[in-house]
């Protein structure tokens, strides 16, 4: 009998620790809202949508379209602030530390969001409905190129990171020159 308490002290600790993270592999609801989580390595988590469409479909990017890489900074960053004001400060200044998120957007030929995707701490706070609610705000915005570069193009992928401890500090994630 003297072993019971040390047990269910430690079986409570893994217990909490597990609900730590809001997401397991497999499919986590959020609200209306299905995603698909696999766990890319023992440390990130891969979310998407499960309504995605495009993540097996290829580009389609016409003969002389040859470089896609001349984003304006000003999409990036304005998803930056949508991270900040979905996420409450106190949580962000918890998980400041995680590694950073990345998300990957599928735009269509006006710089529309079409679909995100995200890589997570495999640890995260962030809860399901947080991550909704961003992937609803981050298609609201609109990317512009520096000159008409998706002109035929169906649709194009790209990544953006956002360590979390910059978007906190409101520092730029983009256009830092």
């Amino acid at each position: 009998m003297q072993y019971k308490t040390p047990f269910l002290l430690l079986a409570s600790f893994f217990i909490l620790e597990k609900s730590y993270c809001q997401f397991d592999e497999g499919i986590v609801k959020a609200g209306n809202k299905t995603y698909q989580c696999k766990l890319i390595d023992s440390n990130r988590l891969y979310i998407s949508n499960s309504e995605n469409i495009l993540g097996s479909k290829q580009p389609q990017i016409p003969a002389g379209v040859e470089d896609l890489t001349s984003i304006e900074c000003k999409g990036v960053n304005e998803v930056g602030e949508l991270i900040r004001g979905v996420i409450p400060k106190d949580k962000l200044q918890k998980i400041a530390d995680e590694k950073a998120m990345v998300i990957t957007y599928s735009i269509d030929n006006t710089g529309k969001v079409l679909e995100t995707t995200f890589a997570i701490d495999a640890n995260t706070q962030i809860a399901p409905m947080e991550l909704s609610k961003l992937e609803d705000k981050i298609k609201t915005v609109t990317f512009t190129f520096k000159n008409d570069q998706l002109k035929g193009v169906n649709f194009i992928r790209f990544n953006s990171m956002f360590p979390l401890r910059r978007v906190l500090n409101k520092e730029k994630l983009c256009g830092m020159n």
